[in-house]
């Protein structure tokens, strides 16, 4: 205690204080906030604390030589074993504290996505409808014009997929005029109903590889006649769907809940919810081994064992699943069990549960 009192006097007559003065200038700036002033006073105090502990028995202080001394720079910024396994206690500690609200969390979205899942019904309404008023709207828009008519297309044509598919939207305001050219560029089999679109670029596309969506040929028209209105814009975007700037879609959920309540459907779905209703209805609806081929064709984890698993498919194997999503709206199909859009939910939860426990073990193993 005396030598760190000793040295706190020796180093007060050097010079420490321009020194730290000069520190402190610099970490405020010209125009500190008190926010920044405050930080600087704080990193000047560390600083000053790490030379009183350095300079602790020595001599000829005015050289500054006591800044040569690695045993003590190690000692003073090593943080001992003990202090180590402390942090990570207080770690896990906080960790299982957290576990029971995010539980009660947990399970209130999920109550709250079952309040609002979107019947087969509903879906089914909104395919059929969808299938006639896009032609219309695209006629109107090759003769009239397309600023008044864009927004309604826009929310039509994202019910309508999203409805059958269960996409997440970034799948449709990703897509590339290149995408769908080249969707409809391999040669076609007599047998072949339909083009099948692959788009790079998705949240998932690391997990999944490309996403795909299979177009009946009347539906792969409709994009086509899209893309000549479109050029009307002379927007350079490469993306499908753009704004009246040519810039990528923002809040697309707008355009959907609009046309939801034109057609007269019940509720306000979002996105997440035509999502969740999507693989709740299928995992109803089908068999395991077709759940679990709708679902990696939309992008979503059945399991963390085969999460890497990549579903590419042909025109022709994209068509045959097609007609088991359309199934899922089929007024003449039966359901396979009792299990309700629940399961679907609790398999998101679930998934949702393990990233972030992977998150927080991630952050446990970088402590140790």
């Amino acid at each position: 205690m005396k030598e760190s009192v000793e040295a706190c006097f020796q180093l007060e007559m050097v010079e420490v204080p321009t020194v730290s003065e000069d520190y402190a200038a610099y970490q405020k700036g010209i125009r500190p906030t008190l926010k920044q002033a405050e930080n600087a006073t704080s990193k000047v105090s560390r600083v000053r604390s790490f030379l009183f502990h350095l300079s602790a028995g020595k001599s000829d202080l005015t050289s500054w030589a006591f800044l040569n001394d690695m045993p003590a720079i190690t000692k003073a910024c090593r943080p001992r074993r003990n202090d180590i396994h402390g942090v990570i206690r207080a770690v896990q500690m906080a960790v299982k504290n957290l576990a029971r609200p995010i539980v009660t969390h947990q399970l209130k979205v999920k109550a709250k996505k079952m309040g609002n899942i979107v019947s087969r019904e509903s879906l089914r309404r909104c395919q059929e409808r969808a299938r006639v008023v896009i032609p219309e709207l695209l006629t109107r828009m090759e003769d009239e014009g397309y600023d008044d008519l864009r927004d309604d297309f826009y929310g039509y044509i994202l019910a309508f997929i999203i409805s059958i598919y269960g996409h997440r939207p970034g799948v449709l305001t990703n897509m590339t005029v290149s995408e769908v050219v080249a969707a409809k560029a391999a040669r076609l089999l007599p047998t072949e109903t339909g083009y099948v679109i692959t788009i790079d670029e998705h949240k998932t596309n690391r997990d999944f590889g490309g996403a795909q969506i299979f177009l009946t040929f009347q539906e792969f028209s409709w994009l086509e006649r899209w893309l000549e209105v479109r050029k009307r814009l002379g927007s350079k975007s490469k993306r499908v769907f753009i704004t009246r700037g040519g810039r990528p879609l923002k809040n697309l959920v707008r355009y959907m809940q609009t046309v939801w309540a034109h057609m007269g459907l019940p509720g306000r779905p979002t996105f997440t919810d035509l999502r969740t209703a999507v693989l709740g209805h299928v995992r109803n609806i089908h068999n395991e081994t077709n759940r679990d081929q709708l679902a990696r064709f939309m992008c979503h984890s059945t399991s963390t064992a085969d999460r890497f698993y990549s579903l590419v498919l042909d025109r022709s194997q994209a068509m045959e699943l097609r007609g088991h999503f359309d199934e899922v709206t089929s007024s003449s199909t039966t359901f396979q069990d009792q299990d309700s859009g629940e399961s679907a939910a609790e398999e998101e939860d679930a998934e949702e549960m393990e990233e972030n426990n992977n998150d927080v073990n991630i952050g446990v193993c970088h402590s140790k």
